[in-house]
């Protein structure tokens, strides 16, 4: 049975080989290159590739229209945040405006109710005592 295993490996490395110049001879490649060419200009065949093509193509399309319209969008969101960011700031500045001239204001009032105060020296200062009636 091995020797019979072996004729057939030796056969079937043969048919390898013999198949490898068969494949590789001047003869098969220009047959090959011909049915190659009468199947291209088949119009059966070339319809089927334009059929395959514009498939990808029209698929490939509808993404990119999807991304545009998606991308159209979020610009009309980002205008839309960027307006609100805009009035945000030029509210923030009028607040900030503001709360500084209220804080001077603040320290005007605090310096003019103080003008009028009369600091005595050498009393001495007790908890709960009325300083009306020292003086």
């Amino acid at each position: 049975m091995s020797r019979t295993t072996r004729a057939n490996q030796s056969s079937v490395s043969g048919l390898g080989d013999e198949l490898q110049k068969y494949f590789e001879s001047p003869g098969f490649i220009a047959t090959m290159k011909k049915v190659v060419a009468d199947v291209l200009k088949e119009e059966s065949f070339q319809q089927m590739i334009k059929d395959v093509v514009d498939t990808a193509v029209s698929k490939a399309v509808g993404n990119l229209n999807d991304k545009l319209v998606e991308v159209d969008s979020l610009a009309q969101r980002l205008n839309t945040m960027e307006e609100i960011v805009r009035d945000f700031e030029s509210k923030l500045l009028l607040v900030q405006n503001a709360s500084e001239s209220a804080l001077l204001k603040a320290n005007d009032n605090e310096q003019y109710s103080r003008k009028y105060n009369l600091r005595f020296v050498g009393i001495e200062e007790k908890t709960g005592e009325n300083c009306v009636d020292l003086i």
